[in-house]
């Protein structure tokens, strides 16, 4: 009977100390996998300033700013990723890349717009990319309405990445799409035209540039307003995970508000960097 009760009792040490001997295995392996860190890639616009831009196109290595980069380190910190971002001067191969799964995710996106099929947007939208109108000081009292601009030239640049809703509803003004703001704002002010559209952000920084800041007006009436997505690749292998965290992540109010007081703080900074830019010629 002696001899049984020891080799059970014998028996149930070897289990404990199996049972315990697993235990720290199975510890030091969720502790190996909390130290290893997710590769997440993003892209985003390469020139269009906040938004996302490469400050110098012509140079593969440019530096890249994007506006949602503070935002995206505290998600990276929150789920303990590492982020990578490509980029290089050719925006719709970006986005082809981001179809096909080679990039996870991208920055700043709009809502049902053709280059973005085969994307993932994530709900709500975390920042909003509002269409004004700018004009000489002097005739800005002179559109009460967006009917009353349908009687009037435009201009916008083609530079502006706009939504699809956006450019087809161009169609009903007249509107020339011209390469740089310069060249608006010289029609501007040789009354060639009698406005242009701008997205709010890009016009402050480019008239902010031009040294026109307090020479022209901004209406105070938002045209369109274009909410921008963040986008997940239907391909990526990490959709799966990247998607529900993300939506958690942009449901959080202080998120969005976050990125847009960098938004704001961003666009004043450039303005006061140009602050005494010498107008051109046309303007004086």
């Amino acid at each position: 009977m002696k001899k049984l009760v020891k080799t059970l009792l014998l028996v149930l040490f070897f289990i404990l100390t199996t049972t315990h001997t697993q235990a720290v295995v199975y510890m030091n392996d969720d502790a190996k996998r909390g130290d290893t860190k997710k590769v997440i890639t993003l892209t985003g616009f390469v020139d269009y300033a906040p938004i996302g831009q490469m400050r110098d196109l012509n140079y593969t290595y440019s530096p890249y700013d994007n506006i949602f980069e503070p935002l995206m380190a505290d998600f990276a910190n929150l789920y303990n990723l590492e982020l990578s971002y490509i980029y290089k001067n050719n925006y719709p191969a970006l986005v082809r890349e981001v179809r096909s799964g080679k990039i996870d995710i991208i920055l700043g996106i709009y809502h049902e717009t053709k280059i973005y099929n085969g994307i993932d947007y994530v709900f709500p939208a975390i920042l909003n990319n509002p269409i004004t109108v700018i004009m000489l000081p002097e005739r800005i009292d002179e559109v009460k309405t967006v009917e009353d601009l349908r009687k009037l030239k435009g201009a916008i640049s083609s530079k502006e990445w706009l939504s699809d809703y956006v450019t087809s509803e161009l169609e009903y003004f007249q509107v020339e799409k011209l390469p740089d703001y310069n060249e608006i704002f010289e029609k501007l002010f040789t009354g060639e035209i009698d406005y242009a559209f701008v997205s709010q952000y890009a016009g402050l920084i480019a008239t902010a540039k031009l040294g026109l800041r307090n020479k022209v007006s901004f209406s105070k009436q938002t045209i369109w307003n274009m909410p921008l997505f963040i986008g997940v690749s239907k391909m990526s292998k990490n959709r799966k995970y990247l998607l529900p965290r993300l939506i958690k992540f942009c449901e959080d109010a202080k998120n969005k508000q976050k990125l847009e007081e960098h938004l704001i703080k961003t666009v004043n900074q450039i303005e006061q960097e140009y602050v005494g830019a010498v107008p051109p010629d046309y303007a004086k």
